[in-house]
Order: structure tokens, then sequence, then C-alpha cells
């Protein structure tokens, strides 16, 4: 099902400061633009804490997805272990998504290629560019169930961990000849933790047939009647 991210989640801008945020060491975390600027996750012991007095709708909640719309570099973070109330500033914009929504599936469909291309078209101002949150919400997003929403954050998470497992992979291999020709007398131990380390990618890997199963659902879902979705459900179902 294809809605508009109005349709599914509830949006808001983040905290209005007009003479900026001033570190106070106390009061309630604001979150800017530094604090988030050296990838998808948030430098919590940069926050800065002031004194600032804002209705608890407005509180940051587990599960809410904090979207950067100041500058090109726009991305998603889905809220998680907050244990006490949290603000953003305006450049943020808040998503709060329905029930029927999975946080972590909606910040991937917003952090994706499609997503990006849509923000580049809808940037507003010639010097300092921005996505507006009445432009945000026009944002048409896949929805399918909650069942197969899940599946694909299981898949991405899978396919993160095995790039990165590739990644020390190649680092191992490098060490290894390293040691050979050094006759180190750590090639052996290297050795055997690579073979662990390819046993461990070859059993991730035989998972990667449920990808294709999953697209195929994806596809099938777009143009066909129910009763075709209902047989690659099943077959998806069969391949996970």
């Amino acid at each position: 099902m294809l809605s508009k991210l109005s349709d599914i989640s509830e949006i808001r801008v983040g905290a209005l400061f007009k003479k900026g945020v001033i570190d106070e060491g106390k009061g309630i975390p604001v979150i800017q633009i530094r604090d988030v600027s050296q990838g998808l996750n948030v430098a919590w012991s940069e926050v800065p804490r002031v004194k600032f007095e804002v209705p608890p709708k407005n509180y940051l909640k587990n599960g809410d997805i904090l979207f950067l719309a100041k500058g090109i570099e726009n991305h998603a973070i889905v809220m998680k272990g907050l244990n006490e109330p949290i603000i953003a500033t305006s450049h943020f914009i808040y998503i709060k998504p329905k029930s029927t929504v999975d946080s972590d599936f909606l910040a991937l469909q917003l952090n994706s290629k499609r997503s990006e291309d849509f923000f580049k078209q809808h940037f507003r101002g010639s010097h300092k560019k921005h996505i507006t949150k009445g432009d945000l919400s026009t944002l048409v997003i896949s929805v399918p169930s909650l069942e197969i929403q899940r599946t694909i954050v299981k898949i991405a998470e899978d396919y993160e961990l095995t790039q990165k497992a590739f990644d020390k992979l190649n680092l191992l291999t490098e060490d290894l000849v390293d040691a050979m020709t050094q006759e180190d007398n750590q090639a052996l131990e290297i050795n055997i933790e690579r073979e662990e380390l390819i046993l461990n990618l070859v059993s991730s890997l035989q998972q990667t047939h449920a990808v294709q199963a999953l697209l195929n659902f994806i596809e099938v879902s777009k143009t066909h009647p129910h009763s075709k979705k209902d047989k690659v459900r099943s077959r998806l179902k069969e391949n996970l």
C-alpha cells in the first residue's frame, strides 16, 4: 500500500531557539545538528542541557524518528533507550509513526536513495537548503504489513553485519599474509580466526535467498490481485 507520510505518522517541527542553544549544564537535553553530523546516531555526550519549558507532547519518545531537515545531508534516526524528556531544535522534524508502521522500517525508507531523490527535488532556499514539514509530509511511502516491514528491517540489519564481517575478513587476510611472510607465530592463530569468520559468513549468506523472495512479494503487491500476492507471501514465509 502506498501512503503519504502524513497519513501514517504525526509530523512536528522541533523547538525554536531564536538566540541559539546555550549549554546550562542542567535541564532538558536539546539535540542540535552538530550532535548527529557524524552519522545516524546521536552523540549524547555532546548534547547540551538547557532550562526550557515545552509541553510534554513535544518531547521525543522511544520509537519516534528524528529527521534532519536542514542542509543537503538529510537523514532519519530512530530514538531508542530514552529515559528522560528530550527535545531537538527546529532544524529537525519529529516523525511519530502510527501503530501500523515499524519505526526502523520507516527510517530505512527515509534514508533510501528514492527518498534522497525526493528531497533533492524539494529543497527550499538558495543558500541554506532545507526540507519543509509540508513537503516532507507529501513523501509517498510503500507500507506492507508489519510482518513484512520487520522482515525487511531484519534483512537490512543482517546485510550491514555481513558487510562488516567482510571488512574484518579482508583485514584478517592482510594480517595473515604479513604474518606468513615474516614467519610470524601468530599466522596459525590468525588463520583459525579467519576460517571461523568465513564459516559464519557462509551461514549468513545462505539466508540471502530470502531477499529475492521478499523483492518478489513487493513487486507483485504493486501490480497483481490479492490471490497472487497470497501465493508469493506463502513462498516468502517458506524461504524465511
